[in-house]
């Protein structure tokens, strides 16, 4: 569909609707759980009828000719499905409707009707070979193809920016290219019912004529010519009320039986209920530009009060319909010799003066796509002739030329500058330079994109978000500050304060001072490095792989070590808010600690260096912490932490309410667990090798939990009982010697399977037996014994031996397994067993409390 001459309104469609099948009618079964659905066939057609007088199509007079819409050889339109008739008579009047249901969205199909009559002309025929149902449909204006089943709304969308051709002929190109029109129709079939309904546009269409309104330069330089025009419209709140995006939904009115039939009988006196198009603020701009190209002499600004041609295009309704209370309309004017394109602007603000108020209710008709003459709806037509004063330019920047000439002014300045970018700027090829120290540049507004920034000296503020394709670099005295959407390496010697959504690589010399804000994705973070002296901020940063090599780094909010990558600090580390590690930290340098603030470790936590202040660490289920030099830090653990130092004196110090939930393994070193807590977590264990050393040891810190000493040189201080330190036994030389080493043991385990080749009484402490123990000798146990894994006891030499249980609290744990071998007299005390206590040809003569 296009429009022909100046003008457009409302484009109707006069229709007859055939049903191919029309002599019966199927009822379907499909997804969209329409049991009851009539189907109208493949081939199902609106065919136009011709003939219909002027007065109906509500067409737009203008001097030049009048304009209304006419249908092109290749339109195809949209018809999606909202509601259904389920039930016709013989003479074709409907009996039943229903709603199809909400669960799955307000439009349950969508089917393609192509043109096959009527091109170029206001009326056509259209037919579909898709099966649609009977029922009520939303006929849009162009087809949407990505929209197919169970949607909420029919998208609608227009250019921006938009582009005036001024050619003859050409004028309402841009206005044709952003054509959106909808309307309600039935479709029943059933015999030859003849219907109207008619399609309105949703964007509001824009005329527009300028002259100047004040001699000034007019005739003192040349004429000017259009490059630009800029549209803005706010609300009381100051808020933009322009958008690019708007939406069509059906009327919630209930579809009776008696409206369907008032419709298919008289469709022109009894349409449908209109759909509701609504501007959506997802799409908003805080202004429209349109490019005008092809200028002529009837388009340009020549003389004083004299009208430029119509420019038009299209912009959809305002946001929520409001009502603006500013609009600004700009020129920006070709470069000619002398300037790099002028900018003037006129501002219509409520209540400023009559006139403004008066210009504004012409461009208020846009609240709305539609408005009544006549008691009629007609599309809305914004027509304003702008008068603009060109005795005052607008320093707003527009175009590459204006940035670049403002530019170079700005940097060679000794007085603070300030550049406002009016819309986003390709500067590709354009690498942006300074090496002025007075120069006190401040770039706002919208959007830039460059090859590269290189500054030398000055101070530049980037409020606006720049788009860096080659490299960010510092070399001298430089106080740089910027939100960058993008870059490749950044090379910093000066002061900068970097917003930064995605760059390839960080590099901080010993002279720079960088705060660096995001990126908050891994996939868009670079490698860092920080030199000697160099100073690095981090913010909401998601890191990759950073080297600090003798600088400083200060850890901000929200800052992530990436899984799979590695953070080495080789200088200093300042934790003034939480670290998350997801990847892998190593400290070889200093790391000093805000009180109350921590590092999460999920994955690999490495000490080799200083840690100071109220230091604290989170070690997280699966996580791994390896603690080699001297730390003094509270610890939460619930994963491995592996104390492994240079000395066995080497301490790490559990600071105030450290918990262990997980393992701690002491290889070498000293962990003193004065403030420890492991109580709540009966698998809680902390392993202590040969040249491990447990100090400040305390019995009521650990619960039911347990320290387990794996050799018989590894040593537990503190106390004066020692009831959750076990000693544990994995052959019979350690066996050998438990009785005696090491001395501070509460129990022993027997963990690997063992010999009795002497007669032995075992009086020492209480012993947990969890593997296989063979008797050459008579053995007995004075103190408690429990079983808590698959034990067997056995004769080593088929002589009969005895395994004698003294006390009345020994018991083989649930879970567990104990069995008494041949020759095998298990005998004495008594034992609690679980179903679990099996003999095997022995002799069993111990009283058994069995629990079921």
């Amino acid at each position: 569909m296009k429009l022909k001459y100046v003008l457009f309104s409302s484009l109707f469609l006069t229709a007859g609707f055939v049903a191919c099948t029309n002599d019966e009618f199927a009822e379907v079964s499909n997804q969209v759980n329409t049991e009851k659905a009539i189907s109208l066939g493949e081939g199902f057609s609106i065919g136009g009828e011709y003939g219909l007088g002027a007065e109906t199509r509500s067409m737009f007079d203008k001097v030049d000719g009048r304009l209304l819409p006419v249908w092109e050889e290749d339109d195809v339109i949209g018809a999606s499905w909202y509601h259904m008739v389920t039930g016709i008579n013989n003479e074709g009047q409907v009996t039943n409707a229903s709603n199809i249901g909400s669960s799955l969205g307000s439009y349950y199909s969508n089917h393609p009707f192509t043109l096959t009559k009527g091109a170029g002309t206001s009326y056509a025929n259209f037919e579909t070979v898709t099966n649609a149902f009977a029922g009520a449909y939303v006929v849009y204006f162009p087809y949407d193809d990505l929209r197919t089943q169970y949607y909420n709304a029919i998208p609608v969308k227009v250019n921006f920016p938009q582009v005036a051709d001024c050619t003859s002929g050409n004028e309402l190109n841009t206005v044709n290219e952003n054509m959106f029109a909808y309307g309600a129709a039935a479709f029943v079939p059933g015999g030859h019912q003849s219907s109207t309904f008619h399609l309105v546009q949703a964007p509001v269409l824009y005329q527009m004529q300028f002259a100047a309104d004040k001699l000034a330069f007019v005739g003192l330089l040349p004429d000017w010519t259009i490059d630009k025009i800029i549209v803005e419209a706010y609300n009381a709140e100051g808020q933009s009320l322009l958008t690019t995006t708007g939406k069509v939904t059906p009327n919630n009115t209930a579809l009776t039986p008696e409206i369907y039939n008032k419709y298919l009988n008289d469709p022109e006196a009894n349409p449908l209920p209109a759909p509701v198009y609504t501007s959506t603020a997802d799409g908003r701009v805080d202004h429209f530009t349109i490019n005008v190209k092809n200028s002529s002499e009837a388009y340009e600004i020549t003389e004083l009060d004299k009208l430029t041609g119509s420019f038009y295009f299209s912009a959809l309704p305002f946001i929520n319909g409001e009502e603006a209370t500013k609009v600004v309309v700009k020129i920006v004017t070709e470069p000619k010799e002398g300037d790099s394109g002028l900018v003037f602007a006129r501002t219509y603000q409520k209540g400023a003066s009559a006139y403004d108020n008066q210009m504004l209710a012409e461009f208020n008709k846009a609240q709305s796509n539609q408005m009544i003459v006549d008691g009629e709806s007609k599309n809305v037509i914004v027509n304003v002739n702008v008068r603009l004063n060109t005795q005052v330019t607008d320093e707003t920047i527009y175009t590459e030329e204006q940035f670049m000439n403002r530019w170079e002014a700005a940097i060679e300045s000794t007085t603070p500058q300030t550049l406002i970018i009016g819309e986003d700027l390709d500067l590709t090829g354009v690498t942006l330079t300074c090496n002025n120290k007075d120069a006190d540049v401040t770039v706002e507004g919208h959007a830039i994109t460059v090859d590269g920034i290189n500054l030398e000296s000055g101070a530049v503020n980037f409020e606006n978000e720049v788009t860096v394709a080659g490299d960010v670099t510092i070399t001298g005295d430089v106080d740089l500050t910027a939100t960058l959407a993008s870059v490749n390496n950044m090379d910093i010697a000066g002061d900068a304060n970097l917003t930064v959504s995605k760059f390839a690589s960080l590099y901080v010399a010993s002279s720079g001072i960088v705060e660096l804000n995001g990126p908050a994705d891994a996939n868009n973070c670079g490698s860092i490095f920080v030199r000697r002296n160099g100073q690095l901020t981090l913010n909401g940063v998601a890191i990759n792989d950073l080297t600090n090599t003798g600088g400083t780094v200060k850890i901000g909010a929200n800052t992530v070590i990436t899984k799979d990558k590695t953070f080495t600090n080789e200088g200093t580390l300042a934790v003034s808010e939480d670290l998350t590690v997801n990847g892998t930290f190593i400290n070889k340098g200093t790391m000093t600690f805000t009180t109350g603030k921590k590092i999460i470790n999920n994955n690999v936590f490495t000490n080799q260096g200083t840690v100071s202040g109220t230091a604290k660490l989170e070690n997280e289920e699966d996580a791994i912490a390896n603690i080699n030099a001297a730390t003094n830090m509270a610890i939460e653990n619930n994963g491995t932490i592996n104390v492994e130092m240079p000395e066995v004196t080497t301490a790490l110090t559990c600071g105030a309410s450290s918990t262990n939930e997980g393992i701690i393994n002491v290889k070498k070193g000293t962990l003193n667990v004065n403030t420890l807590s492991q109580t709540t977590n009966d698998d809680a264990r902390i392993y202590v090798e040969k040249d491990g050393r447990i100090t400040k040891y305390k019995d009521a810190n650990f619960g039911s939990s347990w320290i387990i000493l794996n050799d018989k040189d590894a040593k537990v201080t503190g106390s004066t009982t020692y009831s959750r330190v076990a000693y544990s036994v994995k052959n019979s030389e350690d066996f050998a010697t438990a009785a005696a080493k090491p001395a501070n043991k509460g129990v022993v385990f027997i963990d690997g399977p063992i010999e009795i080749t002497s007669a032995t009484t075992w009086s020492t402490c209480n012993m947990y037996i969890n593997a296989n123990v063979t008797l050459k000798a008579n053995f007995k146990i004075l103190n408690h014994c429990f079983f808590g894994g698959d034990v067997t006891v056995s004769s080593g030499d088929n002589v009969a031996y005895t395994f004698t249980l003294t006390t009345t609290a020994n018991e083989v744990y649930k879970g567990a397994k104990l069995t008494i071998n041949k020759n095998v007299t298990l005998t004495g005390g008594q034992i609690k067993t679980y179903n679990n206590l099996f003999n095997n040809g022995g002799t069993i003569n111990t009283t058994v409390n069995n629990n079921n």
